[in-house]
């Protein structure tokens, strides 16, 4: 009588280690995100290895720019919605409730109206 193993059980895994130690010393990450910036070679994305990279940075950039870009251009955007369609058709000189959300919202829109301003030059 033969043994025959039983092979359907069996899966092949592939692991690959990628060092990217090399990324983190100096400013080699800076130039690698400048060099794919950069590149007309589109097919650099499909390797696995820049794939990596690249929802690894994501990661961390995706935060950024969720809390510093779009959350600001959100209130921006309210604010300046909020007082040019609704706030600017009042003209009240006692202090009222809507005197004051038409003082908060223009506060909040020059704030980040400023904020915006300073992006844009940078």
């Amino acid at each position: 009588m033969t043994h025959k193993a039983d092979d359907s059980n069996l899966k092949q895994v592939e692991a690959k280690i990628l060092d990217f130690n090399w990324i983190f010393v100096g400013d080699n990450s800076a130039r690698l995100i400048k060099i794919l910036s950069e590149t007309d070679n589109d097919e650099i994305f499909a390797t696995a290895q820049i794939r990596v990279f690249v929802d690894f940075m994501w990661q961390g950039y995706y935060d950024a720019i969720m809390e510093q870009l779009f959350i600001p251009f959100v209130f921006y955007f309210v604010s300046f919605i909020l007082y040019t369609g609704y706030f600017s058709h009042f003209e009240d000189d006692e202090l009222s409730f809507n005197f004051m959300m038409e003082i908060v919202t223009l506060v909040i829109f020059g704030k980040t109206f400023i904020t915006f301003l300073i992006l844009e030059m940078i």
